[in-house]
């Protein structure tokens, strides 16, 4: 079968607009991510929590291409800074997950032996392949598959595999990320800041 061909038989399988319909009703559901006696928000709209933790996935495999190519380039200081950036991004799973990055590290590990980047980067494609496994299934099929929570373990054990192999302090990688993030949303997020990017420097 050539391409044109396959273009064609494939619409067949594509959702109908009623199968879209039914995501969008399903993004409209109440979705509890905590409850009074946690101290947490009691409840936020499930489309919330789901584009948060798309927003997390998305960014996840941005900076899992970045740190990547830094490591390729041998740029430390800029590995430090995709470290920091995919942090970020993990933070921003784990409350649409109901957890936290402390609560997920001191998991079992999901893995023996790193030799080297290569097998981090096999693993974190790996881990972040189930976590959008899990969100494509909840979103479109309506069941959950696989776990989310220990997909999100073993993302955060390899990005803390990265500081230890490279020598990286990790408490000072995570304090740069919030410090940027500071000069970049002085008060809060807001899209236009993160268009405009104050911290960085022309052509950077």
């Amino acid at each position: 079968m050539n391409i044109v061909d396959y273009q064609k038989s494939m619409q067949r399988t594509i959702p109908s607009k009623e199968d879209d319909v039914e995501v969008i009703h399903r993004l409209k559901r109440t979705f509890p991510i905590g409850t009074k006696e946690k101290g947490l928000v009691v409840a936020r709209e499930h489309r919330m929590v789901l584009v948060m933790g798309m927003h997390g996935l998305l960014g996840l495999m941005d900076e899992a291409g970045e740190i990547e190519d830094a490591i390729l380039r041998m740029d430390k200081e800029n590995l430090e800074e995709e470290i920091g950036d995919a942090f970020w991004y993990v933070g921003l799973l784990c409350i649409s997950l109901n957890t936290t990055i402390q609560e997920r590290q001191h998991q079992p590990m999901r893995f023996t032996v790193l030799q080297d980047n290569v097998d981090a980067g096999a693993y974190m494609t790996k881990y972040i392949g189930e976590v959008a496994c899990s969100f494509k299934s909840t979103l479109f099929y309506g069941k959950a598959k696989g776990d989310a929570l220990l997909a999100l373990t073993g993302i955060i054990q390899v990005l803390v595999w990265y500081a230890l192999h490279y020598d990286l302090d990790l408490g000072a990688i995570l304090q740069a990320n919030q410090d940027k993030l500071k000069a970049r949303y002085p008060e809060k997020f807001t899209t236009q800041d993160a268009i405009e990017r104050k911290d960085k420097k022309d052509g950077e």
